[in-house]
């Protein structure tokens, strides 16, 4: 058996599935290990992992695309959602975030200009990807997928 996001392992739905099924084989993928909340996933492996890759190390050796996180601020004030089990209520952020039509057009449009500028951004870092010897990203009719 193989399992994507294998850091859920401990969580009681993955960890009732797993041992209702008892594979005799598993393999266990994830690129976020260390669970917040301290639990172990590799008690189903013996406490083994077979291979390790860190994000920094697939980057270096191209087994990934270089990535960056944009912060927006939005001004949605948040104090009024409810703090449960370590993360805000759900239900809670969703109806604050897509309860309102205006709220939705915003996160659909977007920053203001930032698509052209990613188009931009993507071409540059395939260009370079390529000059490094690197496979770069797939592009067509000037956009990066």
């Amino acid at each position: 058996m193989i399992v994507d996001e294998f850091h859920r392992g401990e969580a009681p739905t993955y960890r009732r599935l797993l041992e209702h099924l008892k594979p005799k084989e598993l393999l266990g993928l994830t690129a976020t290990p260390e669970r917040s909340d301290g639990e172990s996933v590799v008690k189903w492996f013996d406490g083994r992992i077979a291979a390790e890759l860190r994000l920094w190390e697939a980057l270096e050796r191209g087994f990934l695309s270089p990535f960056q996180y944009f912060g927006v601020h939005d001004g949605v004030d948040l104090s009024s959602v409810r703090w449960t089990r370590g993360g805000y209520d759900l239900a809670d952020l969703e109806k604050l975030y897509t309860g309102s039509d205006v709220r939705v057009s915003l996160i659909l449009k977007g920053p203001a200009g930032s698509r052209s500028r990613r188009r931009k951004d993507a071409g540059a870092r395939a260009h370079r990807q390529g000059r490094l010897g690197a496979t770069p990203p797939a592009l067509g009719a000037g956009r990066a997928f």
